[in-house]
């Protein structure tokens, strides 16, 4: 087994450690690295390393250098002898590998060309959320799966329910990149916005909209906030995509709440932002009725990147009670635990640097222990490398 394929519908590698890092890993163990995925102009899509090949259509659904649909009706039809017909001018894989619902094209093409398939599973959809007809050819497509990879038992039990594996055939593998990243603590970000350079600073990354985010909470929770403290926004796509937002805050007229002077800028490079702040904030809260933003952060587990990039980062972090992460955040003192935002205030209020210091030790060490993918990955290379 020489040659894997994946198919990933949402094709942001460059901002998922996790799967970039996968990627990578693989092409440094010698394979030869296809991925498929739609192209977005708002991202980076150019190959991470040699020995990855990047294919991108403009199309929903895997698309060639051409952007033809190979398996246009793949959700609404079963796999046909024309599928063959359709992947002959791509490369055959030994493996091809099907990305949250990038497997129901995956399995089809793994029929096709008579080979395994398996799934990476990052978000997890409910069949009460959406249908049983929209689960339907995902449920299918997992049929005959070689693994699955989930993040964490609690996460694995509801994504073997939903999808119907087996649950020996699940690999665990949280969601984080490769490697501590010690950084030096700077004033970049200060001496961007006009701040005091002893200012300060705790970061929100990632979306910046929808009540999932916790967004309304933590913005309202500054009024609060001690004068040494203030909020920087970083949107994950850049400042660009939080123009809404952006807007809302300048009109609300607070003082401590800013937006990152970066755009948007991938994993190897997020020490530039993270190098100014003190502490991450991370809130998840579930949104009912909606199809990735209830029960899947219902059981976010070890499935959050952006935790996963601040400890990387020695960056301590505070969250609201989101099960196991937030068990380890306490055990481990690599941050806070707070139910509200209304509580972000008197925890501010109590940290000392000495605190961030010593915290930020520890989250190097629980990330280098528990999440770092250069160790977790081990069991996926064992399966694909069998004695």
């Amino acid at each position: 087994m020489r040659r894997i394929a994946f198919v990933h519908p949402e094709g942001n590698f460059s901002n998922n450690p996790n799967l970039r890092g996968l990627l990578c890993i693989l092409a440094e163990q010698g394979y030869e690295v296809d991925y498929y995925a739609e192209h977005r102009a708002e991202i980076d899509q150019a190959p991470p390393s040699a020995g990855i090949n990047v294919f991108l259509g403009r199309n929903q659904g895997v698309v060639a250098h051409d952007a033809a649909f190979l398996l246009p009706s793949i959700e609404r039809a079963p796999i046909a002898q024309s599928a063959l017909e359709a992947v002959k001018h791509l490369p055959k894989p030994d493996l091809i590998v099907g990305i949250d619902r990038g497997i129901i094209e995956a399995a089809a093409l793994a029929r096709a060309w008579g080979i395994p398939v398996g799934l990476i599973s990052y978000e997890i959809w409910f069949t009460v959320e959406t249908s049983a007809a929209f689960k339907a050819p995902e449920i299918e497509a997992c049929k005959d799966l070689l693994f699955a990879i989930c993040q964490d038992a609690a996460r694995s039990e509801q994504l073997c329910i939903e999808n119907r594996i087996p649950t020996e055939k699940v690999l665990h593998i949280p969601v984080a990149g490769r490697a501590v990243r010690n950084i030096e603590h700077t004033s970049v970000i200060q001496s961007a916005l006009g701040l005091e350079p002893d200012r300060k600073l705790v970061l929100y990354m990632g979306e910046l909209s929808g009540a999932f985010a916790g967004i309304d909470e933590i913005i309202e929770s500054t009024t609060q906030w001690p004068d040494s403290w203030a909020l920087i926004l970083h949107h994950r796509y850049g400042n660009s995509a939080a123009m809404p937002l952006l807007s809302k805050v300048l009109k609300s007229g607070k003082k401590n709440v800013f937006f990152s002077p970066f755009q948007t800028l991938p994993n190897d490079q997020m020490g530039q932002l993270l190098g100014s702040v003190d502490l991450g904030l991370a809130f998840y809260r579930p949104s009912p009725g909606h199809p990735t933003s209830d029960r899947n952060l219902r059981c976010i587990g070890m499935a959050s990147g952006k935790i996963a990039t601040y400890l990387q980062h020695g960056v301590p972090v505070v969250v609201n009670e989101i099960g196991e992460m937030a068990d380890h955040v306490r055990n481990y003192g690599i941050g806070g635990v707070v139910k509200h935002g209304r509580e972000i205030p008197e925890l501010l209020g109590k940290i000392t640097a000495g605190e961030v210091k010593l915290s930020s030790e520890r989250c190097h060490k629980f990330f280098a222990e528990r999440l770092d993918l250069n160790k977790t990955v081990a069991p996926f290379l064992q399966l694909l490398s069998p004695r």
